[in-house]
């Protein structure tokens, strides 16, 4: 059995010392130092509270992770069982962390693990340089999730297959890339039997990438919202209604001691009768420590979450464990009066942000962005330098690239169309209020006529734009830049016209020196994989999705980074 480590025996954290890594549904993640003075990554299951939300709807209390030790127990087991089972699966193509200890976390009044700090990244989005690894998330999907997802059932582990992915895009940012680790060159079988290595080219998508771990094994929801219906109800709801509630990591214990029987000799010849028997042991301690929790009442569940979260003592636990129609009361008081105190704080704090000098800057801002070019494309500098940054902070590119791309933002004209388009925005008010006030009261006060009136309705937004894509076409020749003769095409048409400068970029991007404007591309296009709610966010398959349409839509080649790019960079 697993012991989880109390409060008095453990050292405190350090708070100076730890860096967030991430935060998902169900936990925070922490750089920090173990009590040894290792580096660890220090899972804290503090979930969201959408999250949260969900589960106290469906199992009466927060992500048991938070407040069960027995929910812990089976966590921890489930971690050492499978970084067996895994390397009995995979080998080196996929391991998981090794675990380093569970404990309450008396700061945060949540349960957190310790595990090894793993620093490989997450699977390459498409850009610009990404040509010698477009192949990541191909390999990741086919050769590690599918595969492990197949594994997952066929062992037991039910609940596991959700955060493995299957019908899951969040699932991919639980896989990060070991890049530090190769797997061997595929062999195939020659003549006379004699097995040899192959040459895989780097511009092959099936060769063989590093080493995958897969880092995160606990849900921050039950699996009850796959974006594919037919898992549903193909897979989900039966192995629910089999294991007598929501799916959440949930293991059938009889079919993964069968599983573990039925592999007894290839797994005792691979790792050995002590380890064999160690994982007979573990899959007995998941079932007994999942049987625990799950089989907990709704009331005995809310009230020590709410115990072991200091929020009542043990006589009103107790007490409370016995009157639950006055636990729910109490519940729905403090809620409202939580969400009330929220809300006030919220617009408060809304309130308090315009002061009157505030209000000045910004005003200042607009004018200054309306009247000056320069301080236009600076604006534009900035915000693509500060993408390139968040894209560099992911590790969705190298300091060499993201270095590149900073030297080229001064020269290329992408960050300009950005403002334009900006202007092109900021000006459609000011076009609209001529067109509906102005004009009809010129009008009605017999300065215009009628035809002079409906033109002025029907083609007022083409004039604004046609007239500022003009000057800034007379601008960029004098310059001797590129001009944006797309943007004036496009902007001269009705219902469309706005996407004037929006088009520019994308015909840039097509060129294959234009870097920046194709990492604007994809940015955008990121960005909505990112927004979408539930089954967007960073590094998952959606994500990714939407980051492959500019290469699909509108095609322009990769390219590597050359010597030239290589001593521009040395040279900023």
């Amino acid at each position: 059995m697993i012991t989880l480590i109390e409060e008095k025996t453990h050292r405190e954290p350090t708070q100076s010392t730890e860096r967030l890594l991430g935060k998902g549904r169900s936990a925070l993640v922490y750089r920090a130092r173990s009590d040894d003075g290792q580096s660890v990554a220090r899972k804290v299951f503090e979930g969201e509270w959408l999250a949260n939300l969900v589960h106290v709807l469906l199992h009466g209390a927060p992500n048991p992770y938070t407040w069960s030790d027995k929910a812990i127990g089976a966590a921890v087991a489930r971690r050492e069982l499978l970084a067996t089972l895994v390397e009995y699966w995979f080998d080196d193509k996929l391991r998981l962390p090794t675990f380093v200890a569970a404990r309450w976390n008396p700061q945060a009044r949540a349960y957190e693990i310790q595990m090894e700090l793993i620093t490989g990244r997450p699977a390459a989005l498409h850009h610009a340089f990404s040509a010698d690894r477009d192949g990541e998330l191909r390999d990741l999907h086919h050769r590690v999730m599918k595969p492990l997802q197949r594994h997952l059932i066929q062992s037991g582990f039910d609940g596991l297959v959700w955060q493995a992915g299957m019908a899951n895009p969040v699932a991919a940012s639980n896989f990060l890339l070991d890049s530090t680790q190769r797997t061997s060159s595929p062999a195939v079988t020659g003549p006379n039997g004699i097995k040899a290595c192959v040459d895989v080219s780097e511009n092959d998508p099936d060769r063989p990438f590093g080493a995958w771990v897969w880092i995160d094994l606990e849900s921050g929801v039950p699996a009850l919202f796959p974006l594919n219906p037919w898992a549903l109800m193909r897979f989900y709801l039966p192995k629910s209604l089999q294991h007598g509630g929501p799916l959440f990591d949930d293991v059938d214990e009889p079919k993964l001691t069968a599983y573990l029987q039925d592999h007894r000799d290839e797994m005792i010849k691979k790792f050995g009768q002590n380890r064999f028997d160690r994982m007979l042991e573990l899959a007995c301690q998941i079932g007994r420590c999942q049987h625990a929790w799950r089989s907990m009442r709704r009331i005995d569940r809310s009230v020590t979450c709410a115990h072991k979260r200091g929020k009542i003592n043990q006589a009103q636990a107790d007490s409370y464990r016995q009157r639950p129609i006055a636990w729910y009361s109490r519940l729905f008081v403090r809620g409202v009066k939580s969400g009330f105190k929220k809300l006030g704080r919220k617009i408060r704090s809304f309130l308090s942000t315009f002061t009157p000098r505030w209000i000045w800057s910004k005003v200042c801002m607009t004018a200054h962005f309306l009247v000056s070019q320069k301080y236009r494309a600076r604006i534009g500098r900035v915000l693509v330098v500060h993408r390139i940054a968040s894209w560099a902070r992911r590790r969705q590119l190298f300091p060499h690239e993201a270095r590149v791309l900073r030297l080229h933002v001064k020269s290329e004209e992408a960050t300009e169309y950005l403002a334009d388009f900006g202007i092109h925005l900021a000006i459609k008010p000011l076009i609209k209020f001529s067109q509906w006030v102005i004009l009809p009261a010129l009008h009605g006060a017999g300065v215009i006529s009628l035809n002079t009136m409906m033109i002025g309705i029907v083609s007022g937004g083409l004039i604004g734009r046609t007239v500022y894509t003009l000057f800034r076409l007379i601008q960029m020749t004098m310059r001797g830049r590129e001009k944006p003769w797309i943007a004036l095409m496009v902007g001269c048409l009705p219902v469309v016209g706005n996407a004037a400068y929006p088009a520019q970029i994308i015909y840039t991007s097509t060129e294959r020196d234009h870097d920046v404007a194709r990492f604007i591309l994809y940015d955008l296009f990121t960005w909505a994989g990112r927004a979408l709610p539930i089954w967007g966010g960073p590094d998952t398959m959606t994500e990714h999705f939407f980051n492959r349409w500019p290469s699909v839509v509108f095609p322009a080649k990769s390219r590597r980074l050359h010597g030239e790019d290589r001593l521009d960079d040395s040279d900023e």
